[in-house]
């Protein structure tokens, strides 16, 4: 977890709540595996996952340089939706929340791929990213598509195949 005051890499968050499955690099993709709880004791540099819309902030690196992003932007979604919303040629329908466990795919931009387990049970939420690329990947939430009080992580596989995943804040804006 990482934390930042101003423009550049967001410092480590003071408590690391996400928690890496596995990193894996093959044919130019990069696969990440994490989970978090859906509500972490971390109040000040957590973001809670809730029942509501919410942004993706997602970036891709073109190294493991934490310093420059290739290219970012966010997504919005509600994360609790198992299925996306039922549209219509005069209005949209959202589709109800659940409150069973389920699993959902979502292609955020071209070359990165999302996939979420949510699990009431445990009151956690598991991801894989699968991301066209060498470099890091970087993976979070944010109100409202800015960096500022965005949730983040970063991570992939070094060049000595060692696998990463750092939990971070920003309140840059």
């Amino acid at each position: 977890d990482r934390f930042s005051l101003k423009h550049g890499v967001p410092a480590v968050d003071k408590y690391q709540d996400w928690f890496l499955k596995s990193a894996t690099e093959d044919n130019q993709v990069t696969r990440l595996s994490f989970y978090r709880n859906l509500f972490t004791m971390d109040t000040l540099e957590d973001y809670p996952i809730l029942d509501e819309n919410t942004s993706l902030v997602w970036a891709i690196g073109s190294s493991d340089d934490l310093k420059r992003h290739a290219t970012r932007g966010d997504y919005k979604i509600n994360l609790f939706q198992a299925r996306e919303p039922t549209t219509t040629t005069t209005t949209t329908t959202v589709a109800p929340p659940l409150k069973e466990n389920f699993q959902r795919t979502e292609t955020i931009t071209e070359g990165y791929d999302v996939t979420w387990d949510v699990d009431f049970e445990t009151e956690s939420v598991s991801f894989e990213l699968r991301v066209k690329t060498t470099g890091y990947i970087g993976f979070g939430f944010s109100k409202d598509g800015n960096m500022k009080e965005a949730d983040l992580i970063f991570g992939g596989v070094r060049d000595d195949k060692t696998s990463y995943l750092e939990d971070r804040f920003s309140q840059a804006s």
